[in-house]
C-alpha cells in the first residue's frame, strides 16, 4: 500500500510570549532556521557574523544575516 505524501510538516508554538504559527518541521536538520522577523521577537541576542551560505531545497544559495548558538529550546 502507498501512502499519500502528506505535504510539509508544520505546527503551531509559543515561545515566551511570542506565538508563532504554521512553523515547519524538519527533524533531521543540522541547522534550524528562523525568519528574521521571529528572531526579533524572541529577543535572543546579537547575531554572530558567518560566512556560511545555505544551499535550500528549490536549489537557491542564501546567505544568513548571522547565527544565534545554543538556544535552549
Amino acid at each position: 500500500m502507498k501512502y499519500k505524501d502528506l505535504g510539509c510538516p508544520s505546527v503551531s508554538v509559543q515561545i515566551g510570549d511570542t506565538y508563532v504559527e504554521k512553523t515547519l518541521l524538519d527533524l533531521g536538520a543540522n541547522v534550524n532556521l528562523l525568519p528574521y522577523s521571529i528572531y526579533k521577537k524572541l529577543g535572543l541576542g546579537e547575531l554572530k557574523a558567518t560566512t556560511m551560505t545555505l544551499s535550500l531545497a528549490d536549489r537557491s544559495i542564501q546567505v544568513p544575516r548571522g547565527i544565534v548558538e545554543l538556544v535552549l529550546v
